[in-house]
């Protein structure tokens, strides 16, 4: 049984993996400034104009088994930049509100149809050294799932769990993990982390009961509440 401390740890650290992944505007910072609290408003204009933005994603021929690294996510910047600078001064430029890399891929947030078309054009014209370069929508990705790991012995640092996890549970594919930025926290017995994590790795801890082995003992890894939810909503659904 999971002790107290245990349960407000997981709640700590589900609280900061809960927006990833939102659409929604962060409120300021000024409450915690002793501020008013406010937040982002969007004009009707502009908030049809967000609905329309794609989200679309390069990424390398032998994807997910091959991924962009840090180099090459930049490199991907570049090209995209100068194609642009490129193109006839007299037309209309492609526009994007974002880029990120997420889990070997680079996202663009496109802000039209026209944006994603010519975006599709460049995959046939750019290439990472002798790499071929591909673009898809961002929703086609492998889905990550939302999880919160507890590990009961607080001198294990993420790194060796993970290392644990992924040598001790055959499948589980650990090392794929993506442990969310400035989720570790501990106590004095036990430590936490959040992580993304595929399908793969979330069909076997199915089997396991969500109790994998890592280290000396086990560790307890839980579904993020929004996505246990919606698992148990489809499995009811299934069920009438």
């Amino acid at each position: 049984m999971e002790t107290d401390n245990n349960k407000i740890n997981f709640n700590k650290v589900f609280q900061g993996v809960a927006s990833l992944g939102s659409e929604q505007p962060e409120e300021n910072k000024a409450a915690s400034a002793g501020l008013p609290k406010t937040r982002i408003r969007y004009s009707e204009a502009a908030r049809q104009a967000i609905k329309g933005m794609t989200r679309m994603a390069f990424v390398p021929e032998g994807y997910p088994g091959k991924k962009l690294d840090a180099s090459e996510v930049e490199e991907i910047r570049r090209l995209v930049r100068r194609h642009i600078l490129e193109l006839p001064e007299n037309g209309l430029a492609p526009t994007f509100t974002g880029i990120w890399e997420r889990d070997g891929a680079v996202i663009f947030n496109c802000a039209n149809q026209q944006t994603v078309d010519w975006l599709k054009s460049l995959s046939t014209v750019i290439k990472i050294g002798s790499t071929a370069l591909h673009v898809l929508p961002a929703g086609e990705l492998p889905k990550r799932h939302r999880v919160v790991v507890h590990v009961e012995e607080s001198d294990l640092a993420v790194e060796e769990a993970i290392k644990l996890l992924d040598r001790q549970n055959t499948g589980l594919d650990a090392r794929e993990w993506i442990v969310v930025r400035g989720s570790a926290s501990r106590d004095a017995k036990s430590a936490h982390f959040a992580a993304l994590i595929g399908d793969r790795s979330l069909e076997v801890l199915k089997t396991c009961g969500f109790k994998p082995f890592c280290g000396l003992g086990r560790a307890t890894v839980r579904l993020h509440d929004k996505e246990r939810k919606e698992g148990v909503t489809a499995g009811a659904s299934g069920s009438a």
